[in-house]
């Protein structure tokens, strides 16, 4: 992603914050792929992240450990929640893009671990 930023600037100079926010907002989503989200969303400084269903091995995965652990250290923060059979994760107090990235990129690039789709298939 930093390549593709860097290429876009050399060809067309800055960068304004709408393409900005538009890569960030990319990068989210590669980054909530990676942690086995199948739907995300950001309002009132919370970010909510549906896990996917129909996996039972992903629950078993490192991938859900660490996402597990980080709801384990950051209690007043985090919060996941079972509703409709849909496993929730709530992150409070994000208050943009560029934070929510901040927040789950360690967890998405811990150690390069395997994705939810490599899980799976594994």
């Amino acid at each position: 992603m930093r390549d593709f930023r860097e290429s876009l600037r050399d060809r067309f100079g800055s960068l304004p914050d709408s393409v900005e926010q538009l890569i960030n907002t990319v990068r989210l989503r590669w980054m909530g792929e990676k942690l086995g989200f199948e739907k995300m969303s950001l309002k009132n400084e919370k970010l909510r992240a549906y896990f996917v269903t129909g996996n039972n091995e992903y629950f078993k995965s490192e991938v859900f450990g660490r996402v597990l652990s980080f709801v384990q250290t950051h209690p007043k923060r985090c919060r996941m929640k079972d509703m409709a059979s849909k496993l929730i994760l709530t992150i409070e107090s994000i208050g943009s893009v560029e934070a929510a990235t901040e927040i789950l990129g360690p967890l998405a690039y811990y150690n390069n671990i395997k994705s939810v789709s490599e899980t799976s298939s594994a």
